[in-house]
């Protein structure tokens, strides 16, 4: 059986591992993956630093990786600066 984290994008699987330490993926994050890379919306329920951003962030840096598109193609809006500041530093 194929996991979320088994259709991610081979680079973004190696960060992952890698630069994040995870031996895999929450549940939810994992569950999120086939409906984002599918194109459907998708609501991501979780508690705070319960993973939503890494939810919707794997799937579209797998799309990016993938789908040759001229131009900005992703836009990915954050309405926390803590967010922002959360992520700059965990990278």
């Amino acid at each position: 059986m194929s996991t979320g984290f088994d259709q991610l994008h081979s680079v973004v699987q190696h960060h992952v591992v890698n630069s994040l330490g995870w031996r895999e993926l929450r549940p939810l994050q994992d569950q999120a993956v086939a409906p984002i890379l599918a194109g459907e919306h998708v609501l991501a329920l979780a508690p705070t630093a319960g993973g939503k951003t890494e939810a919707a962030a794997f799937p579209v840096l797998s799309q990016i990786l993938t789908e040759r598109r001229p131009g900005l193609s992703t836009l990915y809006v954050c309405p926390l600066r803590a967010l922002l500041n959360n992520l700059h530093r965990d990278r």
